[in-house]
């Protein structure tokens, strides 16, 4: 840089390379040295740039915290969104785990990546449930987010808990009368019980 007589600031133009990578974000450190003219130099030689990335990867995480699904439904569908950004291609990793729930029993264990493409905002996962025959209570298993790549992050929930509602109703079992009259010598009398709400299984 030469100052002219008189001059008291000079502009030093650096060009920035817009590229498509997704990076953490970088720097670069501009030194000036070795003043001439007389001139000394002053404390602050050197100064940082900080270049922020504009490519944004965005933020993985469940459509939502909780679902639920009927035992004879066959299937339930979650979806996983990016938000935040759509940058380039990312991936996450998701796995089903036990909670009351059992794999192989009560549903199909899945674990997988998904992969999102340069803009994808959604993917969806697909369980398989298992209607069984056995009467039981309502049931929780979770699926779980991990591992993102790409520059993706992980949002919230990373965590979904499904519930399988039972769909096997054993019913209520009561009389239908709650008197009944006979004569002396009519030798019996027929009580009827009613089985109501529900009749699975063997009760």
């Amino acid at each position: 840089l030469t100052f002219a007589d008189g001059e008291t600031s000079k502009t030093v133009n650096v060009t920035i390379l817009n590229d498509t990578e997704i990076d953490p974000g970088e720097s670069f450190t501009f030194v000036i040295s070795n003043a001439q003219g007389g001139a000394t130099l002053g404390t602050t030689t050197s100064t940082t740039v900080n270049i922020v990335d504009d490519e944004q990867p965005g933020t993985l995480a469940f459509s939502q915290a909780t679902a639920s699904v009927n035992e004879d439904d066959g299937t339930l569908t979650i979806t996983v969104v990016r938000t935040g950004g759509s940058d380039g291609a990312v991936t996450v990793n998701y796995a089903t785990s036990n909670g009351s729930a059992t794999a192989g029993d009560d549903y199909t264990a899945n674990s997988g990546t998904l992969t999102f493409a340069d803009g994808e905002t959604s993917k969806d996962i697909e369980l398989q449930i298992i209607d069984d025959i056995s009467i039981e209570s309502n049931e929780t298993l979770t699926v779980t987010l991990s591992s993102p790549s790409g520059g993706a992050s992980l949002g919230t929930p990373a965590v979904m808990t499904v519930t399988i509602i039972e769909d096997d109703v054993p019913g209520t079992l009561a009389f239908s009368a709650g008197t009944a009259s006979i004569s002396e010598d009519g030798g019996s009398v027929n009580l009827v019980v009613s089985r109501t709400s529900g009749n699975d299984g063997i009760v």
